[in-house]
């Protein structure tokens, strides 16, 4: 999402998966759980990890989570990808979510990947009528 990460990551069981950041995770667990980092954030990505929060539903529901983060990064490696592409690549990918979650999941992903110049109003709406089914 413009986050600068030193990880790649590849689809896997719940999202897109990194075995060098689960490694690093474990290394230094304590450090994480205790949220001790002298990293500061840049403005950038205070703004990125904004859009995130406003996408607070998805931490409520795993599979609207799982369906979202693969969306996003499937939509970022292939930008290409129309809406009706995306829907098939993620029911491939993950079969056993719900129509309802990756169609959700793709609305979330667009909400996260998408420049605020570029929400109109007609996709405001679109991200408030799916809102409103969950």
């Amino acid at each position: 999402m413009g986050i600068k990460l030193t990880y790649s990551f590849t689809p896997y069981v719940a999202g897109p998966y990194s075995t060098d950041l689960a490694c690093d995770y474990y290394a230094n667990a304590d450090k994480v759980e205790a949220l001790n980092s002298n990293y500061k954030l840049t403005i950038q990505e205070t703004s990125i990890l904004d859009k995130i929060k406003n996408c607070l539903d998805i931490y409520e529901r795993m599979t609207l989570m799982e369906a979202a983060s693969t969306a996003v990064y499937l939509k970022q490696h292939n930008p290409q990808l129309s809406d009706d592409d995306l829907f098939v690549a993620l029911k491939q990918l993950k079969p056993h979510l719900t129509d309802s979650d990756r169609i959700v999941g793709i609305t979330k992903a667009k909400a996260l990947l998408f420049e605020p110049e570029y929400l109109t109003d007609e996709i405001k709406q679109e991200l408030a009528t799916w809102d409103n089914i969950t």
